[in-house]
């Protein structure tokens, strides 16, 4: 059984090394109803924590979105960042291609536009990161919180059963001495 256990986690990994293997696996934390949100952010606040640093560094910002959508670590935003290049090499303007992405939140559509309004693009995108980092750390901490009467229920099943598993003979053998 861990041997055939082990050979389908080799092969899904395996399968997820694969770019179709990548985007199918995005797709389904995607779905996923509280870890794809979490996923979301956390690819998210990525993504605009490297470009804030890469832009504050005086990195061009064609070569920034590159660095960025291998950094961020999620098929939806390399798929962006292809088209964010492509559209600002062309004359246009971060905050028009971010909006035609479902992918990106409204949040961070309209505070890349006031980041662009304002020339402070590297500083809006750092105090998006900044959001959705406060934001990961609230869902991480009320899943544990949540989590922590479920373990509990599960180690008192397990100890109850095992308790019962010692006692349990003891109780026959009364019955097997009187009958």
């Amino acid at each position: 059984i861990l041997g055939i256990g082990y050979g389908i986690f080799w092969g899904i990994g395996k399968l997820c090394a694969t770019p179709k293997g990548r985007i199918a696996k995005d797709r389904f934390i995607f779905r996923l109803p509280i870890v794809g949100q979490l996923s979301q952010r956390v690819a998210l606040s990525r993504f605009c924590r490297t470009y804030a640093i890469l832009m504050r560094s005086g990195v061009p910002i064609l070569q920034s979105l590159e660095i960025c959508s291998r950094a961020s670590g999620n098929t939806y935003i390399e798929e962006a960042c292809a088209d964010l290049a492509k559209h600002i090499s062309q004359g246009g303007q971060l905050s028009e291609i971010v909006a035609t992405h479902s992918y990106f939140p409204a949040m961070v559509r309209h505070m890349s536009k006031a980041g662009e309004q304002t020339g402070n693009v590297d500083g809006m995108m750092e105090k998006i990161s900044d959001f959705y980092d406060v934001e990961i750390d609230n869902t991480i901490s009320s899943l544990t919180s949540l989590m922590e009467p479920m373990l509990i229920t599960f180690l008192g099943a397990i100890i109850g059963g095992i308790v019962m598993a010692m006692f349990m003979p003891i109780f026959q053998m009364s019955t097997i001495v009187t009958g």
